[in-house]
Formats: structure tokens, C-alpha cells, sequence
């Protein structure tokens, strides 16, 4: 027979077993828990605790067209870009100076609550979610200081006299508004309501296709070679231009492309080979080098000396199409 010590021992332990033991309100009442007005949140189940929380996290996702590579991409265009400093009237401002976005994306400020396990299940339960105020305040912090720097960057290029600098300062825009608009995007969907707060920072980046055009247009290039065997490349060169919108005219250019090209043979048993070298110059009007483009390529070989001349060319123009001027060409 039990003692009342015993009975007491009993209805503890029996007690303890409850309330350690018994489902959390969030499985079975998650409004209540976790209201959908605050919170954006979902229920993730596995056979382990890390297969529930992916569980989770992909539910969440689903709400989500931006995928997280896509901002990492976009972080990295632009922290490439932002490399190297090309202005001629602001000196001053350094793109070097601007804090480079880490890669390191933050997954929607997302949290977990506390894990469940089913014993007689065998499984893991677990809620992730977002609140949404917090998110809301977490993104437009970053989004005021990114589309801040896209206003500084785009009065740099309205106040730029040379114009391919002007063309390249709107790219780093461009690239940065990619991130701008990204996090708006995650904004919106964690809180709807806040579509009209960014509607100005919307307009902005709709705006930069139409400004980046319009100074490209303005940007007239003559392209010509040291030797005309090789105008194939001059040809090339036009053609990258055009398609990044620039005119081509040998008439009222304001930059001329010098190209030079040079090539040393050598004659073995095993064929003829060919080790080219380029060197392209960008001047504006005033005669004034804007940019330049070096390069010692490998050597090409072929049965004749005439196709081994070919097959550098070839490779020559592959080598522009990919690298040559690229900061001021609207490259996606």
C-alpha cells in the first residue's frame, strides 16, 4: 500500500511527465499562437529536427518568387564593377568608400520556435516563421541605404562630362538597383501594405534603363587597325558597340578605338603557329586616353600559316566579345 509520500512522489513525476511531455499549443492552434496578421509562418515535420526546419523553410519559400542566388549574383556584379574608379569631374567620391554588400545573405530574418518530437510518431515538429514587423523594419533599413546610394551615384553620372564615365557610374546603379529590388520584392510579400512606401524607390529604378540608354546614344565611337588584314576585329568591335547601344560613325565621333595588333610566327614540323598581341586604346575627342585593353594570347596553330592567322583572329574577337569594355556595356 502506498504512503503519502509515495502518492505525492507520484502525482509530481506524473505531473512533470505532462507538462514536458505534452504537444505545444502552436501544433494544434497555430493561429493563436502565431497570428497570420504578424506573422508569416508555417509548420515543418521530419525524422529529424534538421529535416523538419527544411521542411519549414521550403513552405516559406514557396511564398518567395526571388530565389537567394539571384541576390548573391547580383551582389557579386556589383561589387565588380564598383572596383575601379572612372570620374572626371568628382574626384571626390570614391566608390572604393562605399561599404561593398556582404554575400552573406540573411534568409528573411527568419527564426524558429522551440522543436517538438513525437515519440509515438517518431517525428520532429517545428515552426518556422517571420514577424513581420520586425522584417519590415530589418529591410527598409537596408533598402533606404542602398537606394541612397543609387541616388548618389546617379547625380555623379548627371554631373559627369565624359560620357562613357557618366555610362558607367549609371551601370553600378543599375547593378545595385538588382539588389534594391530584391529586397523590396521580400519587403512587399512579408508586408503588403508597404507596396506605397517604396513606390518613389520603384520609379527610380524603372527610370535607370531609360537614363543608361539615352547616355550610351550619346556615345559615338570610330574604331580603326594598325593593319587592315585584321579589320575583322574592327568589324567586331562594331558590332559589341552597336549592340550595347553606342553609334558607330566614322564621322563626328567623340571617342576613337585604336586597335593594334601584332603577331609572331613560328615554323616547326609539328605546324604553323601564330602568338598574337593586342593593345586597344579609347580616346576621347581631345585626344585623351579614357580606357585601354591589353592582352598576350597563346599561340594558335594550323596546317598552313594562312588558317593559323584565321584561328587567332577568331579567338582574338571571342576574347572582346567577353572582356572588352565591358563596365560600359549593358551586359545582364
Amino acid at each position: 500500500m502506498l504512503n503519502k509520500k509515495s502518492i505525492i512522489e507520484i502525482s509530481l513525476l506524473f505531473i512533470s511527465y505532462s507538462l514536458f511531455c505534452a504537444s505545444p499549443k502552436w501544433l494544434t492552434e497555430l493561429e493563436k499562437v502565431y497570428p497570420s496578421n504578424d506573422y508569416l509562418r508555417m509548420i515543418g515535420e521530419g525524422t529529424t529536427l534538421k529535416l523538419a526546419e527544411s521542411d519549414a523553410v521550403s513552405s516559406i519559400a514557396q511564398n518567395f518568387n526571388a530565389k537567394v542566388k539571384v541576390i548573391n549574383q547580383s551582389i557579386k556584379d556589383y561589387n565588380s564593377i564598383i572596383a575601379e574608379d572612372k570620374s572626371e569631374t568628382s574626384k571626390s567620391y570614391s566608390f572604393n568608400q562605399v561599404s561593398k554588400i556582404s554575400s552573406d545573405v540573411e534568409l528573411l530574418c527568419l527564426k524558429y520556435s522551440e522543436p517538438y518530437y513525437d515519440k509515438k510518431n517518431k517525428k520532429h515538429y517545428v515552426v518556422a516563421y517571420i514577424n513581420r514587423k520586425e522584417a519590415g523594419d530589418f529591410y527598409n533599413q537596408k533598402i533606404n541605404g542602398i537606394m541612397l546610394q543609387i541616388k548618389d551615384i546617379c547625380e555623379l553620372a548627371r554631373n559627369e562630362k565624359e560620357v562613357l564615365y557618366s555610362v558607367v557610374n549609371l551601370q553600378k546603379a543599375k547593378r545595385l538597383s538588382k539588389i534594391a529590388t530584391y529586397y523590396i520584392d521580400t519587403a512587399c510579400i512579408i508586408n503588403p501594405a508597404e507596396i506605397e512606401k517604396y513606390k518613389d524607390d520603384t520609379e527610380l529604378i524603372a527610370r535607370l534603363t531609360g537614363l543608361l540608354s539615352a547616355q550610351e546614344g550619346k556615345g559615338t565611337f570610330s574604331v580603326s587597325c594598325n593593319n587592315s588584314k585584321y579589320n575583322s576585329i574592327c568589324t567586331g568591335i562594331n558590332s559589341i558597340l552597336e549592340e550595347s547601344g553606342y553609334v558607330v560613325s566614322k564621322k563626328n565621333s567623340i571617342y576613337r578605338i585604336y586597335v593594334e595588333i601584332n603577331f609572331s610566327e613560328e615554323v616547326y614540323e609539328a605546324g604553323n603557329f601564330v602568338r598574337p598581341d593586342i593593345c586597344i586604346t579609347v580616346t576621347n575627342a581631345s585626344g585623351k586616353e579614357i580606357d585601354s585593353y591589353s592582352k598576350v594570347y597563346p599561340r594558335y596553330s594550323h596546317q598552313t600559316m594562312e588558317n593559323a592567322y584565321n584561328l587567332a583572329l577568331v579567338r582574338i574577337q571571342q576574347d572582346l566579345e567577353e572582356n572588352f569594355l565591358l563596365d560600359y556595356r549593358n551586359v545582364e
